[in-house]
């Protein structure tokens, strides 16, 4: 019986480690992001950064920015114009339009949930996986 709890005892510790792990490289990540880009834009005070597509979406206290992978702008987005972020989806640009992206697994199922950047409505939802009729 001792030898079990230690067993579970320490499967919950090496879980409890690997979130940190996990945690702490995405943070590593996410600094050294803010770095290149600083680096490469001369942007100071980013509040908010995120890769998706070969686009960079960085915002500071004033705009949101959309930059290639050339570090190039392609667009400027007042925070004023922006919806407040409630539920802090990922903020990305696909076709052209800057939005936020809602993503989870539920049931076997991959939900992909796109909101509209400035009335926070849902734009499109996709679902993948799962079996049909469940």
């Amino acid at each position: 019986m001792r030898k079990v709890v230690l067993g579970i005892i320490s499967i919950i510790i090496i879980i409890f480690l690997l979130i940190i792990i996990m945690d702490n490289n995405y943070q590593k990540n996410n600094h050294n992001l803010t770095t290149l880009i600083t680096q490469k834009t001369k942007l100071t005070g980013i509040d908010y950064v995120n890769e998706y597509d070969d686009y960079y979406i960085v915002k500071d206290k004033t705009y949101l920015y959309i930059f290639d992978n050339k570090y190039e702008e392609i667009l400027r987005i007042d925070n004023i114009l922006i919806h407040d972020n409630k539920k802090n989806y990922a903020i990305i640009y696909k076709d052209n339009k800057v939005m936020y992206l809602n993503d989870y697994l539920k049931k076997n199922k991959l939900y992909y949930e796109y909101y509209d950047l400035y009335t926070y409505e849902l734009i499109d939802k996709i679902v993948i996986g799962g079996q049909n009729g469940k």
